[in-house]
C-alpha cells in the first residue's frame, strides 16, 4: 500500500466510468480499480472537486436521479482505501444534505465543511446555507 502523501489522485473520468458502465475499454479497468480500493490493496486521494463534478456530470449530463447520485456516490466515498483530507464524514454529510434538499453539491460541501470546523461561510446566497442550516454571513 502506497505511503501518505504519495497515494494517487482520483479522477472525475474513473468515477463517471465506474458508475455509468457506459464504455466497453474504460468501465471495466474503472470497477477493477474500485476493488483494490475497496480491499485497501490500492490508496487514492479524493477532491471536493472531483465530487462535485461527478455530481454535475451525473445530474446534468447523464440525468440520474439526486437519490441514485447519493447512494451511488455514497458507496464510492465509502471505499475503505478512498481518502478525503476533509474526513470522510464531511463528504458523507454533504451528499446527504444533497439528497435532502435541493441546495447545490458546492454548497452541500461549504456547509459540511463549515459545521465540522465551527465556522461560517461567506456568501451572497443566503438560500441555500439557510436551508442547510448553516452558519453563514455576506461580506462587507
Amino acid at each position: 500500500m502506497p505511503q501518505a502523501g504519495k497515494a494517487a489522485l482520483l479522477d472525475t473520468n474513473v468515477i463517471l466510468r465506474f458508475l455509468l458502465g457506459d464504455d466497453a475499454v474504460h468501465s471495466p479497468r474503472a470497477t477493477s480499480l474500485m476493488k483494490r480500493l475497496e480491499s485497501r490493496a490500492e490508496v487514492a486521494d479524493l477532491e471536493d472537486s472531483v465530487l462535485a463534478e461527478t455530481v454535475w456530470v451525473l445530474q446534468r449530463g447523464a440525468k440520474v436521479p439526486r437519490l441514485e447520485i447519493v447512494r451511488s456516490l455514497g458507496r464510492v466515498v465509502g471505499l475503505a482505501g478512498l481518502r478525503y483530507l476533509g474526513g470522510k464524514r464531511v463528504l458523507l454529510d454533504a451528499l446527504a444534505s444533497y439528497g435532502a434538499t435541493h441546495c447545490d453539491i458546492v454548497d452541500c460541501l461549504l456547509a459540511a465543511r463549515a459545521k465540522s470546523r465551527g465556522s461560517k461561510v461567506y456568501s451572497f446566497d443566503s438560500t441555500d446555507f439557510k436551508r442547510l442550516k448553516c452558519a453563514w454571513r455576506e461580506p462587507g
